[in-house]
């Protein structure tokens, strides 16, 4: 499903509305769209941004313009794209821009990449969860992964009301269709992750003490994934799994 931030509104009476538009699986553009009377016209223009580890390029509506950012992650650059596009539509130089990049830091546990033993990489991003950083995670995680086995260590979302068990659901579809090699459920409501039929590489846990229980589906050389509400408290996780790593590494 597509969805939109608009960043720049028309006065409606012919002015443009400028939106930076998701359309999914890792595709944003950004789109004009041209109110008149009752018609709308909605032009989304050639601005795909691209990056390479920390460098990223963003190709705004008056140039392109390359800035080094403290991630790698497609969807933070994205946050950057859309603040950078509605700072050039204000009419603000950008030429300042990278010490803007520069001044940016990110709190603990927001997708933060760790080298492991055996060509092996950890992202703690247990910092908070929500359907859409949860599926931004997971297509990270693929883009990431590089051919590595994928594993996903997920809890709940928390704080989602009466649609909380729909939500989980749609990421346990979302997983399905990522093919994502393993994924470890932790809590009840976490459960939905791991679909309606029971398969290999799904594994359920109560909590956060228990992961010793699914460590045994970890590998050398896995891409994972750690990701929860901070309510569950699985940002300790990685600092685990970064030492089963070096017992693997020294075995």
């Amino acid at each position: 499903m597509s969805s939109a931030s608009n960043l720049v509104p028309g006065d409606g009476n012919g002015t443009t509305d400028l939106f930076l538009r998701d359309l999914g699986r890792g595709t944003t553009v950004l789109v004009n769209v041209s109110m008149k009377g009752t018609q709308t016209t909605v032009e989304p223009g050639p601005f795909d941004i691209s990056g390479d580890g920390h460098e990223w390029t963003f190709p705004l509506p008056g140039g392109e313009i390359t800035l080094t950012l403290p991630f790698t992650a497609r969807h933070m650059a994205e946050n950057t794209f859309a603040a950078l596009t509605a700072y050039e539509a204000l009419g603000l130089p950008l030429q300042s821009a990278q010490d803007g990049a520069n001044a940016i830091t990110l709190s603990r546990w927001r997708g933060e990449v760790a080298p492991l033993p055996g060509h092996g990489i950890v992202v703690n991003d247990a910092y908070n969860a929500n359907p859409t950083s949860m599926r931004a995670a997971l297509v990270d995680l693929t883009a990431r992964a590089s051919g590595r086995r994928r594993v996903a260590i997920l809890g709940e979302m928390a704080e989602l009301g009466d649609a909380a068990s729909r939500y989980h659901g749609e990421v346990g579809a979302l997983l399905d269709e990522l093919g994502i090699e393993v994924v470890v459920a932790v809590g009840d409501a976490a459960r939905p992750y791991l679909g309606a039929v029971p398969a290999s590489g799904r594994s359920w846990i109560p909590d956060a003490a228990a992961f010793d229980d699914a460590a045994e589906l970890l590998q050398p050389g896995d891409a994972i994934l750690v990701k929860a509400s901070r309510a569950v408290g699985l940002e300790g996780l990685p600092s685990s799994i970064e030492k089963r790593a070096r017992a693997w590494s020294e075995s």
